[in-house]
């Protein structure tokens, strides 16, 4: 079978997704060619979201549409058990914590924008009080300059040493979909496409103009509610903050998730790759079938030299996206990557990888090792803060 045979799509939508008045739709296919992710199509003369799993909700089909058939509405989340209940405003279950961004159930980065904004707008509107920002993503930055144009005491609390969240570990040159942004403090993202480097550099510039109050280093491990209603939140290193506000801005991928094999602690095995032109003339073998994989292994086939192989555990790749879809399919057809289903990593060696595939067990030559098997998402640390969950959880 053919690796675009094998692709496949999730069920339905994750989040934002169009809804579309039949009644009004003229099938002139305007919002068909401005879908970036390929998910509409024409059935019977009408526009239907034919691949729901590809929609991530960037509305650019409603923009499109010459007639207005087109509005944008979210999946119920009232059941997804991976899902905090929110407000309007972006408040969990425990008054006075708000969430922003992917935790919510989005991934896009101007709706973790929005989110943020909502959240400090309410919190502005409360007693007055420090707002603790966990995150510094674009959802937690948009907190930081939000707060300080509203005179809100805030500090944002950030694991790693830099910031940018999740794009901070996006492949180079990385296309980033925004659309047209403004932010508070008057800055403003006013192109649909950024470039990953390109939106850095905004946040950078943004961060010293303002003066952005950020910790680096400051990994939480638990929010407790004090007596009072405030919060206090500790770090792995012991430290303590304390606010009376919360705005939790955090990635989804939380720690990396790790295979637990001999040899995954040789400095050649990595989670995250911040640049692939790094990598020249080595053997190197991608574990996982997300876009996070794909999307590496086609960045490190560009390089010269390169022998990229795809190592996933799965029959088929899924959810990913179709422009990953297309690209990956083409290369693969070219021999610039080789990918290996339901297979599974054994142990790594400094010169070499052991793989069990369906044809037996495998000794594959390799240099670098990138694992893109998700994290260990932070729900512990949200339900032991007693966030409610969608499904009863």
């Amino acid at each position: 079978m053919k690796l675009a045979e094998t692709l496949s799509s999730s069920p339905g939508p994750v989040g934002d997704h169009p809804l579309i008045n039949l009644s009004l739709c003229i099938g002139c296919g305007s919002c068909v060619d401005a879908c970036p992710e390929h998910a509409l199509g024409l059935i019977e003369g009408h526009s239907s979201l034919i691949y729901p799993g590809k929609c991530v909700g960037h509305s650019v089909c409603r923009d499109a549409c010459p007639v207005e058939a087109i509005t944008i509405t979210r999946e119920d989340h009232s059941t997804r058990e991976d899902i905090p209940l929110l407000s309007p405003v972006q408040e969990s279950s425990v008054p006075g914590l708000f969430i922003a961004g992917e935790l919510a159930g989005q991934a896009l980065i101007r709706v973790a924008i929005q989110d943020a904004i909502r959240a400090v707008e309410e919190i502005s509107t409360r007693s007055p009080g420090k707002v603790l920002i966990l995150g510094a993503g674009p959802g937690g930055m948009t907190a930081g300059l939000a707060c300080q144009e509203k005179g809100i005491p805030y500090v944002i609390l950030e694991q790693n040493e830099h910031f940018g969240g999740t794009i901070n570990h996006y492949p180079r040159r990385k296309l980033v979909m925004t659309a047209p942004v403004s932010l508070p403090a008057g800055e403003k993202l006013t192109r649909l496409e950024y470039r990953k480097e390109k939106l850095l550099d905004l946040w950078k510039l943004w961060k010293e103009k303002h003066h952005l109050d950020i910790r680096f280093g400051f990994r939480v491990t638990s929010i407790s509610t004090q007596p009072d209603g405030s919060f206090s939140v500790t770090s792995s290193e012991g430290e303590t903050e304390s606010g009376k506000y919360v705005i939790l801005a955090l990635g989804r991928r939380g720690s990396p998730r790790k295979l637990g094999v001999p040899g995954e602690t040789l400095e050649k095995v990595a989670y995250t790759l911040i640049d692939a032109a790094a990598f020249k003339k080595s053997r190197i073998l991608i574990v996982g079938g997300g876009d996070s994989a794909v999307e590496a292994a086609m960045a490190l086939s560009f390089q010269d030299g390169n022998e990229v192989t795809v190592s996933y555990r799965q029959s088929s790749f899924s959810r990913i996206k179709s422009r990953n879809e297309e690209r990956l399919a083409q290369l693969t057809a070219k021999g610039k990557i080789r990918v290996i289903f339901n297979s599974e990593v054994l142990s790594v060696e400094p010169d070499a990888v052991t793989v069990k595939t369906e044809q037996g067990t495998t000794r594959i030559q390799n240099d670098e090792v990138f694992i893109f098997i998700g994290g260990e998402l932070p729900f512990q640390l949200l339900k032991s803060a007693g966030i409610r969950f969608g499904g009863g959880k």
